[in-house]
């Protein structure tokens, strides 16, 4: 499957940036299986943007006011990336032909988009954009 589904290298020295708990670094990975993408067991996933002005949007995405005691527990990380990752590019028009919609990014059913995160690392993707 990693052959023909659409991908993206993602290079070593590329920066990702993360909006995260103050308290904690930004390399944390969920797996409770919470999050849109959550992979259970040990490796998790660590949800980042591909700008700093995106990462409020994985976190508060949809709200129009956001609480000022909210802002002050969060912090923004750029995080390099060390070594060369291959993303499965879910935002490619090619990933329809595999049965990806735009719906992936807005469901509720987490079920089904952490069937495809498992699907896509069993695959050898190192992660997804």
């Amino acid at each position: 499957m990693r052959d023909r589904f659409p991908s993206r290298r993602c290079p070593a020295g590329t920066e990702a940036f993360r909006c995260h708990g103050a308290e904690h670094g930004p390399w944390w990975f969920a797996n409770a299986e919470y999050g849109r993408f959550d992979l259970a067991d040990t490796h998790g996933t660590c949800y980042t943007a591909e700008s700093e002005q995106i990462t409020p949007l994985e976190t508060w995405g949809g709200m129009r006011v956001i609480p000022g005691t909210e802002l002050a527990a969060r912090a923004v990380s750029r995080m390099p990336i060390t070594t060369d990752r291959v993303l499965a590019d879910l935002t490619s028009n090619t990933a329809a032909q595999f049965g990806v919609t735009a719906e992936i990014f807005t469901t509720g059913n987490y079920q089904l988009t952490q069937m495809w995160a498992s699907a896509l690392r069993a695959a050898g993707f190192d992660g997804i954009r």
